[in-house]
Parts: structure tokens; C-alpha cells; sequence
């Protein structure tokens, strides 16, 4: 109980030092009304959590039947759990901005922020996200990684789509490539690595006094530091974006103050 509250303050405590800045410094006009980043965080925790839930219990049952070892782990960090969740989160922000009409960019990348939101705090309250340790709860609030997923999902979406108006029908499906592929592949690699690096430790420390180390212990802290790498490329080229686009709002809003001003 004591580190599921440990690891949601600190979870909304970095998520508001990452993102409450862009989000405050947005143009106004035509800004998104804060009440579909609300129906977005809720529908990320219920339909996509509860979604992803019910079919990771039916995959990782048939997982244990059937595929064993690492290869079984493999099967569940990058099926089980990152490609279920990405694309159930992905589902619940493309439905929301059907009926939220956003027409901004960084509208966009903040519904499908709130969608990683939810769920995150779905994984939270379950305890399914704390690691036991203040180091694991202080990591993963850092990281805040179902977010960064999806805002850089959200971002190379808004891409595509913006290729596809464009005629540019390469580029839209490249984009659309991006979008799903580099954040499974990041959300798999971290599940996995950090269980290859578990699995390796509990081996050495099980072996006698003076053995030596295994041979994949080494390789697995590799993938683990890999994971980590991968993790802050995501969460800057997001910070990024986002705070670029929140710039760009500004100055649409300006320019359309200062157009207004000048036709009267």
C-alpha cells in the first residue's frame, strides 16, 4: 500500500513537471477544453486497462502452455503486454478525438498523453507498476513510460495523417510504421530486459562463493542500459515536440490577433 501511494505521488509529481509547462504555455485559440483530456484519462484506465487486462490473462495462459524460458518471457513483454497496451491505449485516443475534434497538433499529442495517463494510474492502484523498492517507484515515476509512448504515438499519428492529406502516401504509411512499431519495441524491451536481468541475478546469487559470474549477467545489464538509453530518446524527442508545437500555438494565436487588429 505504502509504495502503490509512494509511486503515484511520484508519478504525478514528474508528469506535472514534464507537461503541465507546454500545456499552460499553449495558444489559446482553439485549445482543446481540459474536459476531453478528463474523458481520455478515464477511457485510458477503464476501456484500455480493462481491455488489456482481459486479454493478457487469456495470451500469457496460452504463453505458459506453450512457449517456455526467455523465449516465453520475450512472448509476453513484446506481445502480451507492450503490443496489447499500446494498441488499446492508441484505440481509446483515436476514438476521442473522433467526437474531440481536435485541430491542433499538440491537441493531439496531449489526448493521447492522457490515454498513457489512465492507464498508468490503472497500473498504479493495481500495484501492477511498483517495483517493491523506492528506486523502482522513483524510476518509473521519472520515466513516466506508458505517457512517453503514447505522446510520441500521438506524434508521428498526427504525421501521418497530415501525409495523407498531403498526397504523400509513402511518408503516411512510414509514419504510421513509426507511430506503433518504435514504441512496442521500446515498451517490449524494457519488460523483457529488466526480467532477463532478475532472472540472471537470482541465478548468481544462487551459486556458491567464489563461482564465477554468468556469462549473461553482463549482457543482460547491457539490455537493460539499452532500454533505459531508449527510454529518455523517446521522452526528449516528446518533450520536444510538444513544446514546440505549444510554441507555434502561441504564435498562431499572435498572428491572428495581430491580422484581427489590422483589418479593423
Amino acid at each position: 500500500m505504502l509504495m502503490t501511494i509512494l509511486s503515484t505521488v511520484i508519478f504525478f509529481g514528474f508528469l506535472c513537471l514534464w507537461l503541465l509547462p507546454p500545456y499552460l504555455k499553449q495558444g489559446k485559440q482553439d485549445k482543446l477544453p481540459f474536459r476531453w483530456i478528463l474523458f481520455t484519462m478515464l477511457g485510458g484506465a477503464v476501456v484500455a486497462g480493462g481491455i488489456s487486462i482481459g486479454l493478457q490473462l487469456l495470451l500469457d495462459r496460452w504463453q505458459v502452455a506453450h512457449i517456455e524460458g526467455l523465449a516465453g518471457q520475450a512472448f509476453s513483454a513484446f506481445i502480451s503486454a507492450a503490443l496489447v497496451e499500446e494498441l488499446t491505449k492508441f484505440l481509446v485516443a483515436r476514438v476521442m478525438m473522433i467526437f474531440a475534434k481536435p485541430v491542433r497538433k499538440i491537441d493531439v499529442i496531449f489526448l493521447f498523453a492522457a490515454s498513457g495517463v489512465g492507464f498508468e494510474i490503472l497500473e498504479t492502484v493495481l500495484g501492477f507498476s511498483n517495483s517493491g523498492s523506492i528506486a523502482g517507484a522513483i524510476l518509473r515515476g521519472v520515466i513516466c513510460l506508458h505517457v512517453f509512448l503514447q505522446m510520441f504515438m500521438g506524434i508521428h499519428y498526427d504525421a501521418c495523417q497530415a501525409a495523407k492529406a498531403a498526397g504523400k502516401k509513402v511518408r503516411a504509411v512510414l509514419q504510421m510504421v513509426v507511430a506503433f512499431l518504435l514504441p512496442i519495441l521500446v515498451h517490449g524491451l524494457n519488460d523483457f530486459s529488466l526480467f532477463f536481468m532478475q532472472m540472471e541475478l537470482n541465478s548468481y546469487s544462487a551459486l556458491p562463493a567464489g563461482a564465477e559470474m554468468p556469462i549473461l549477467l553482463p549482457v543482460s545489464v547491457v539490455s537493460v542500459a539499452v532500454a533505459v538509453i531508449a527510454d529518455l530518446v523517446f521522452i526528449i524527442h516528446s518533450l520536444v515536440v510538444t513544446y514546440r508545437e505549444a510554441k507555434r500555438s502561441r504564435a498562431a494565436e499572435a498572428a491572428a490577433a495581430a491580422n484581427q487588429v489590422s483589418a479593423e
